[in-house]
């Protein structure tokens, strides 16, 4: 039985670029992530197009998809390191603002204009915490 190839165009992410390729990979859909080699490095590349191509598309088709890959964990593990880095900066500048807000207060103790520059802050935002008296 001889194999039967379909032509498929892809689109390369890094340069936007269309090109076609053969693909015996019978279930191959549009969306999908697949694999081609180009100049023996292997390139993610996703498939726009599976139908209704062009002659000229076709004929210009001159590698073949390696295979397909399911990117889905990967995408979930973008998006949980982006979640744990928005998490982590958002505690950085916190506790940034925590220690800064420290320093000022600990200075204000011994420094009457820097605690007139506190309460002038806390009266303008209605966040900055007042500064403690010493009972």
């Amino acid at each position: 039985m001889q194999q039967q190839y379909l032509t498929v165009l892809v689109q390369f992410d890094l340069t936007g670029k269309f090109y076609s390729y053969f693909t015996d990979i019978a279930d191959i859909k549009e969306g999908d992530r697949a694999i081609v080699i180009v100049d023996g490095v292997p390139k993610i590349v996703k498939v726009v197009q599976t139908t209704g191509l062009s002659r000229a598309q076709h004929d210009r088709a001159i590698a073949i998809i390696h295979s397909v890959v399911d990117v889905s964990d990967y995408a979930n593990k973008i998006r949980r390191l982006q979640t744990y880095q928005q998490i982590r900066t958002e505690l950085r500048q916190a506790k940034e603002q925590h220690d800064e807000m420290f320093i000022y207060q600990t200075i204000a103790k011994d420094n009457p204009r820097v605690k007139e520059l506190l309460e002038q802050l806390n009266t303008l935002d209605g966040t900055t915490p007042l500064i403690e008296e010493s009972k």
